[in-house]
């Protein structure tokens, strides 16, 4: 048979098929204060998202990822899950296989999107980096227009999907940028781009309030 969900989990212990969950990364000491100039150089411009308990949420998760590739080097594809019950931790999923093939891509959408319900999550962020993208690489045979980046640009995706607030009817608002790192081993992270989501989406909707 195929593989199933759990292959796309990384790190953590797994028991009884539950989500393997994976700490979020302590920064080096000794490359601290260096992470934090990225930091402030990156996260400086606002993404720009209305509702101010999923501002937090992309603003921390971008931080996150800024600060752990400015320590560490690499970022592992993860999803990070936005709990909609307030005091409930975030919970992060490792999905290191999930852009192996079109078929390792589907079966990790189905997975994340039983998860997400079953967890009644308010807004998802998915990470990966464009070398760890396999499939789809939404890049390729786009217009300079709308990917303004060389072929050999390196960077991370971050795809959010999250529920409408406050609107009349359950809906949902998704958005996906690149960070670009430049194309040497070490480079900095510069200021995100957002791109067309309908074109660059690295997964498609994952949170469906109406059983779509």
């Amino acid at each position: 048979s195929g593989k199933g969900a759990k292959g796309f989990l990384s790190g953590g212990k797994e028991s009884g098929g539950s989500v393997a969950e994976i700490p979020a990364p302590a920064p080096a000491p000794t490359r601290e204060v260096k992470a934090k100039q990225v930091i402030a150089a990156t996260v400086e411009t606002p993404i720009g998202f209305s509702e101010s308990v999923i501002e937090n949420f992309v603003q921390e998760t971008l931080t996150s990822a800024i600060t752990q590739f400015a320590t560490q080097g690499e970022i592992k594809p993860v999803v990070y899950v936005q709990p909609s019950v307030a005091g409930e931790d975030t919970r992060l999923i490792g999905i290191e296989a999930g852009f192996d093939s079109p078929t390792a891509n589907e079966q990790c959408k189905q997975f994340l999107r039983t998860f997400a319900a079953d967890h009644k999550a308010l807004a998802v962020i998915i990470l990966a980096e464009k070398k760890s993208v396999a499939y789809p690489q939404v890049w390729k045979d786009k217009t300079k227009t709308e990917w303004p980046f060389e072929n050999s640009e390196q960077g991370i995706f971050m795809q959010l999907d999250a529920f409408s607030i406050g609107k009349t009817g359950k809906g949902t608002e998704r958005k996906i940028w690149f960070i670009p790192t430049g194309t040497s081993k070490n480079s900095k992270p510069r200021e995100q781009v957002e791109l067309d989501i309908e074109k660059f989406q690295i997964f498609p909707k994952l949170l469906r309030p109406d059983e779509e």
